[in-house]
């Protein structure tokens, strides 16, 4: 008898203000992935955007197996995707008022789902106000959307597609 292959519906989730130059590459990655994703017909992944994360959003989230938060950083160099433990605190440095940890948490504690979930950040150099992205948050976002194709792509986590990126815990 045949294993039969487990669909996991993956969300992306990318948040951040576009009117801000590089804190609008989580934004910008999903509208890159919106046109991949029809192209390809690829049924396994919602995509979304927002100026900023909001606890309300918990429920929607709830129905997820797997979500990845894509944001700008100012704290990363190129890019850093770190998987997110539920029930821990996580503290950001962004202007963001709720982070991926929050709602991660919020999903266990109100709606008892646990997804498997990560944070992509895609490093950027200005921040002022002003649309596009700065030279070195597009190479960025270059290298992040390929990496994030590839997991697309085989619908499941595997060590090998890691290798060139940094994976923490927090």
């Amino acid at each position: 008898m045949k294993k039969k292959k487990i669909l996991i519906k993956t969300l992306v989730y990318g948040f951040g203000n576009d009117q801000k130059h590089d804190f609008g590459l989580g934004k910008e990655m999903v509208s890159r992935l919106n046109t991949w994703i029809s192209d390809n017909y690829i049924f396994d992944v919602d995509l979304k955007t927002s100026l900023d994360l909001s606890l309300e959003e918990a429920e929607s989230l709830a129905k997820y197996k797997r979500i990845i938060f894509v944001e700008g950083s100012q704290n990363s160099k190129t890019c850093d995707l770190k998987k997110i433990k539920a029930g821990r605190k996580h503290k950001t440095h962004s202007d963001k008022s709720y982070t991926p940890q929050d709602l991660i948490n919020e999903c266990g504690k109100k709606y008892r789902s646990k997804p498997q979930a990560y944070h992509l950040s895609i490093g950027g150099t200005d921040w002022s106000f002003e649309e596009g992205l700065s030279e070195f948050a597009s190479m960025n976002l270059d290298k992040a959307e390929l990496f994030l194709k590839e997991i697309l792509r085989n619908s499941v986590f595997q060590k090998p597609i890691f290798e060139n990126f940094k994976i923490k815990s927090v």
